[in-house]
C-alpha cells in the first residue's frame, strides 16, 4: 500500500476522522468532568449530618456511623465539689396551710409513755401537694324588669368583667398554655383537660380560644417584634414550617430577653424584610445566607459554628477539599479557646483581639491560598469569605456579641418538635397563634417571668377593653 501524499482524499478522510475523534473526546473529558463533580456533590450530601451542615441532630439517620465520643472524664457524674446545690426552702410557718404536731408516744430508752409537751423547737419537714381540681361555675342570671313609669321591660346586660364566651380567662389561659408552650396538639389539650381538672371541653372550643388568643397577644407581640428591630444586638435564624401541608419558613429574630417568630411562605430577602425591616440599626448575628446580605458587613456577626460545619463539610470530600477543610478547623479551634477563655475567665476583649491576632492572619493567608485553588468548591467558599470576613470576627469589638448564633438555634429547637408533631398550621390565624404563643412564651422564660399569670392577664384585658401587660423586660 503506498503511503498517503499531502492534499490527498484519503489524507483529508483521515484528519477530519482525527478531528472528529478529538472533539468527541473533548466532549467526553467535559461530560466526565461533570459527572465527577455531580459525583462529588451526591457523595458530600449524602455524608451530611448534623455535625457538616444545618441539618439538626433529629434528622441524621439511625444508621449512620456513631460521633466520635470524647475521652471519658475522670469526674463523677452527679454535681461536683463545691457546686451549689438546690434545696428547697422552708416555708415559714405563717404561709403553711396546715400543721400536723406529731409527739412521740413513749421513750426509746424505758417505753415509758411521754407527757406531750415539747422539749426545745421541733424538726421541720414541708410536704407541698396539689389540691384536687374541679371546675368552678358561675352562672349569671339576667333579669327584665318592667318600669313603672312607662312600662318598658329591660333586660339587664353583662358587665365588662363578664367573660364573653362559655369559659373564664384562667380556663381560657390554660389551654393556651398547653398548646403553645406545653405543645400538645389540640386533641391532646381536650383529654389534658378531662383528665386533669375534670373539664369538658370541645374540639371546637378550643379552637376558638386559640382564636381569641390570638387577638389578645397582637399587642404584646408587636411590641416585642418593634423592641428586637432597635435592639443592639439581635439574632436571627429560620426553619421551615408548614400551612396545609405546604412548604413555608419560621423566621425568628431574638435577644437575650426577647424572642420573636414570624410565618411567611417564603426564605427570601423580601420575606425577612417583611419580618425585620430593610435594615437593623443593631449588629446581627446570623449565618452567611443571602437573605441577610442587606445589613452592612460592618454590623453582622457571621456565625462561626455555622463556619465550622462548613469546614468539616469540605473535610467529608477529601482530597485537596479534606486538607482545607482541616487547616481551617484547627484555626476555628484556635478563636473558640480564646472565645472560652474571655467568657470565663479574664474578660478582657482587648486581650482576646491580641491573642486573636495570629490566627486572623493565618486565616487570611489561608484563604488567599484557597482562593486559587483548582477545586471549585474550596475556591467558591473562600472568596466568599474573603469579601466578607470582617463579619467573622465582629465579637471580638461589640460588646454583648458572641461567636455563634446558639441563642436562635436554640430558640428554633422547640418549634420543631412542635412542627414535627402538629404537623404545622391549618390555617392563616393559625399561622399567627403560632408565631404569637412562641414569641411570647419564648420571651417570658428567657426573662423567668410566670407564663400563666401573664395569659390570664392578657385574656382579661381582651376581653374588659383595656391596655395589656407588657412583653418588655420588668426594671430590677
Amino acid at each position: 500500500m503506498e503511503p498517503s501524499t499531502p492534499g490527498c482524499p484519503r489524507c483529508r478522510e483521515l484528519e477530519a476522522i482525527v478531528a472528529d475523534l478529538q472533539r468527541k473526546i473533548g466532549v467526553l473529558a467535559q461530560v466526565c468532568e461533570a459527572q465527577q463533580r455531580e459525583i462529588e456533590e451526591l457523595k458530600a450530601r449524602l455524608g451530611s449530618d448534623s455535625s457538616n451542615s444545618s441539618r439538626p441532630p433529629s434528622a441524621d439517620s439511625p444508621y449512620a456511623k456513631p460521633r466520635l465520643k470524647k475521652k471519658p472524664s475522670k469526674r463523677k457524674p452527679g454535681g461536683q465539689p463545691g457546686h451549689p446545690g438546690s434545696h428547697r426552702a422552708l416555708l415559714d410557718v405563717t404561709e403553711v396551710d396546715h400543721v400536723e404536731r406529731l409527739f412521740p408516744h413513749n421513750c426509746d430508752a424505758c417505753d415509758h409513755e411521754l407527757p406531750q409537751v415539747p422539749d426545745g423547737d421541733p424538726k421541720r419537714k414541708q410536704v407541698s401537694e396539689i389540691p384536687p381540681v374541679a371546675p368552678e361555675v358561675t352562672e349569671y342570671q339576667f333579669f327584665a324588669v318592667v318600669c313603672p313609669h312607662c312600662g318598658r321591660r329591660t333586660v339587664a346586660t353583662a358587665s365588662p368583667d363578664v367573660p364573653k364566651g362559655s369559659f373564664g380567662p384562667r380556663a381560657e389561659a390554660t389551654a393556651i398554655y398547653l398548646q403553645g408552650a406545653a405543645h400538645l396538639s389540640v386533641r391532646e389539650t381536650q383529654r389534658a383537660f378531662a383528665d386533669l381538672f375534670g373539664f369538658p371541653i370541645s374540639i371546637g372550643a378550643l379552637s376558638r380560644i386559640a382564636q381569641r388568643a390570638t387577638g389578645a397577644l397582637e399587642p404584646s407581640y408587636t411590641e416585642a417584634l418593634d423592641a428586637v428591630r432597635g435592639a443592639p444586638v439581635v439574632h436571627a435564624d429560620e426553619t421551615p414550617w408548614y400551612l396545609r401541608g405546604a412548604l413555608s419558613w419560621l423566621w425568628f429574630a431574638g435577644t437575650e430577653t426577647l424572642r420573636v417568630f414570624k410565618v411567611d411562605p417564603r426564605r427570601t430577602i423580601n420575606a425577612r424584610r417583611r419580618f425585620l425591616g430593610s435594615e437593623l440599626h443593631g449588629l446581627l448575628v446570623a449565618d452567611r445566607y443571602v437573605a441577610y446580605d442587606e445589613q452592612p458587613i460592618g454590623r453582622r456577626q457571621f456565625c462561626l459554628a455555622h463556619l465550622k460545619r462548613d469546614a468539616k463539610a469540605l473535610v467529608a470530600r477529601g482530597g485537596e477539599a479534606k486538607a482545607f477543610g482541616e487547616r481551617l478547623l484547627e484555626l476555628l479551634r484556635s478563636a473558640f479557646a480564646q472565645w472560652r477563655a474571655f467568657r470565663d475567665a479574664h474578660r478582657d476583649r482587648g486581650l482576646m483581639r491580641m491573642r486573636l491576632r495570629p490566627t486572623w492572619q493565618k486565616l487570611v493567608e489561608l484563604l488567599v491560598e484557597g482562593a486559587e485553588s483548582d477545586h471549585d468548591r474550596v475556591a467558591n467558599f473562600s472568596a466568599h469569605l474573603i469579601l466578607k470576613g470582617e463579619a467573622m470576627w465582629t465579637f471580638t469589638e461589640v460588646e454583648g456579641c458572641p461567636p455563634t448564633n446558639n441563642l436562635a438555634e436554640q430558640s428554633l429547637r422547640k418549634p420543631v418538635l412542635w412542627r414535627k408533631s402538629s404537623l404545622g398550621s391549618q390555617s392563616e390565624w393559625g399561622c399567627r397563634f403560632v408565631e404569637r404563643i412562641l414569641s411570647i412564651v419564648e420571651s417570658l422564660r428567657a426573662q423567668r417571668r410566670d407564663i400563666l399569670p401573664f395569659l390570664v392577664d392578657a385574656m382579661n384585658a381582651f376581653t374588659q377593653g383595656r391596655a395589656p401587660p407588657s412583653i418588655l423586660p420588668l426594671a430590677r
